[in-house]
């Protein structure tokens, strides 16, 4: 079986793969303003461990959603790459 990587291929992963992280963010984000409301109803050492805890999460977890997009746009970078060895690879052929 042979595999074989293109730059569509690249870029539709991208693509995927954007629309995932977004949505895994939106539901981390909606889960962190959730945890924000328990000291509203609930009060005590407790729910401040809790939010305390929550909060340190949500900063290590917005970094992760940070360098997910980065990750994700070097997708492109390389589709680029592939695009215009192929291109020079066409030209070399042709011009011989």
């Amino acid at each position: 079986m042979e595999i074989k990587i293109t730059p569509r291929y690249l870029r539709e992963r991208k693509q995927e793969w954007e629309g995932i992280v977004r949505k895994a963010e939106r539901e981390y984000q909606r889960a962190a303003e959730q945890a924000e409301k328990l000291k509203e109803y609930l009060g005590g050492k407790r729910v401040r461990r809790i939010e305390n805890r929550f909060v340190q999460s949500r900063r290590e977890g917005e970094e992760v959603f940070k360098r997910l997009q980065i990750q994700i746009l070097k997708l492109e970078e390389i589709a680029e790459v592939y695009s215009s060895t192929e291109r020079n690879n066409i030209n070399a052929a042709t011009d011989h």
